[in-house]
């Protein structure tokens, strides 16, 4: 992703301001004050609905920046930073003017000191050559102990294939009944949740959560199921009050309850798209979709999950408690390749709480190419344009391929793991891929990709 205009003479100082209110707008979701922070020229070179698109989406892929270390500075002309972001690690390369107004900016894959990676042996069977090259050349990079297990739906029937990587060789593992969290993907599952309620008319998605909660909103703010699904509310991707309850970065959303998500709706709620409908990702959002469902319908989000979407679709082994995964969960993996904590979601639980395996998700997806589910057509359903290349329903985002076929999609992330999920429901086909590579992992991006890829290989 590139954006840039003419670069000019700056100062060291200039650059350290610019790069932290840079920081702090981008997390808190402030593009229009990104975009008063452009020159004019860059102002005219980026105009400011495109900078909203571009930099909600790359939060939607990489999600906030954790942190940013200088790695060059260039005639001061331009300054290289390291920015370490939620999903993935890039190269933020800025330039300023004395007034700290940007006038370049350039986000890139961060290239840290080169590894060679030939010793590493493709052991890979059982697949055509194409799919298992492919494989091969997207987790090399992983440190050992890395699994990644896949669902192949070809005319709408299954296929299920596994790799583990250890002593510096990849090879096939069965591992389609291994539990991994899902991360992400759960937003759907949430989604799904809410078109089920809508289809049995117990909800209307302009319906507002704010009846069921006892106190009004920060600024008589109004927000509707539909909103919270599509990720056009407004909201931020995370509450300004979520850092203060971390106290492990391993597990962050332990300590966040519905006693915090209250303060922050009365007191603290702020959305960055007042008078206009935009996209913008929202953590948030999702959560409080999840946490509205359960109040809406006097119940639990979890336990109506389970009944609505998990038994509907004969998901056995898909769960939002892990202790229920006990001796099926594969080790979530850090960016070092460490074993690392599972994420306790409390009330974020509809942001990204599930964990389930290959067959489940697979299973879910074979439903989707039923016609007379009516749930799951309302889910794929474009609710929003976001631009010409992307769209939303609810829950999924839909990619407007060049050859003009839709792809429903979503990844995932958390600690210890990444997944990624796309359909084709037109052409009964697509690809799950659950693994135990860290979000934070540099390389973490490859899953993406290698979805992406691998779908394009099934006819």
């Amino acid at each position: 992703m590139l954006l840039a205009s003419n670069l000019t003479h700056a100062q060291n100082d200039t650059y350290k301001q610019a790069v932290a209110a840079f920081v702090e707008n981008y997390n808190a979701g402030q593009y229009s004050k990104i975009f008063d922070a452009f020159s004019e020229e860059m102002q005219t070179f980026l105009p400011a609905d495109r900078t909203v698109t571009v930099l909600s989406g790359l939060k939607t892929q990489f999600g906030n920046i954790a942190g940013t270390e200088l790695i060059d500075f260039k005639n001061g002309n331009m300054a290289s930073y390291k920015a370490t972001f939620e999903k993935g690690v890039l190269q933020l390369n800025l330039s300023v003017n004395e007034s700290t107004r940007i006038r370049g900016i350039e986000f890139k894959p961060y290239v840290a000191e080169q590894v060679n990676y030939d010793h590493v042996v493709n052991a890979l069977s059982g697949i055509n050559k194409q799919q298992a090259d492919l494989i091969f050349e997207h987790v090399k990079t992983f440190p050992g102990n890395t699994q990644l297990a896949f669902a192949f739906v070809e005319n709408g029937k299954p296929a299920y294939y596994g790799i583990i990587k250890e002593n510096d060789t990849v090879k096939f593992t069965t591992n389609s009944q291994k539990v991994f969290e899902i991360g992400s993907i759960t937003k759907v599952f949430t989604a799904t949740l809410l078109a089920d309620l809508i289809v049995q008319k117990k909800l209307k998605p302009e319906d507002e959560v704010n009846r069921y909660f006892s106190f009004p909103f920060n600024n008589n703010t109004r927000l509707s199921f539909e909103s919270l699904a599509n990720h056009t509310s407004g909201l931020p991707r995370m509450p300004a009050n979520f850092e203060a309850s971390v106290d492990n970065q391993a597990n962050p959303y332990k300590n966040y309850d519905a006693n915090n998500l209250h303060a922050y709706l009365k007191d603290e709620l702020t959305l960055s798209n007042t008078g206009k409908k935009t996209y913008a990702y929202s953590n948030l959002g999702s959560g409080l979709l999840g946490y509205s469902l359960g109040l809406a319908q006097k119940s639990d989000y979890r336990d109506m999950l389970q009944k609505r979407v998990f038994k509907k679709y004969n998901m056995r082994n898909t769960f939002t408690d892990r202790t229920a995964a006990a001796g099926k969960l594969v080790t979530g993996l850090d960016k070092d390749g460490k074993p690392t904590s599972n994420w306790d979601m409390s009330v974020f639980a509809g942001a990204g709480a599930i964990l389930s395996t290959t067959e489940d998700m697979a299973t879910f997806m074979t439903a989707h190419f039923k016609p007379s589910d009516k749930v799951l057509a309302l889910t794929r359903k474009p609710t929003f344009v976001v631009d010409e290349k992307m769209e939303v329903g609810l829950g999924w985002h839909i990619i407007k391929m060049k050859s003009g076929q839709s792809l429903h999609w979503h990844n995932g992330g958390t600690g210890g793991y990444t997944s990624s999920m796309i359909l084709d429901a037109s052409q009964q086909k697509g690809v799950v891929i659950l693994s135990n590579v860290s979000a934070f992992h540099p390389d973490m991006q490859q899953i993406d990709n290698l979805c992406f890829g691998l779908i394009n290989t099934l006819p």
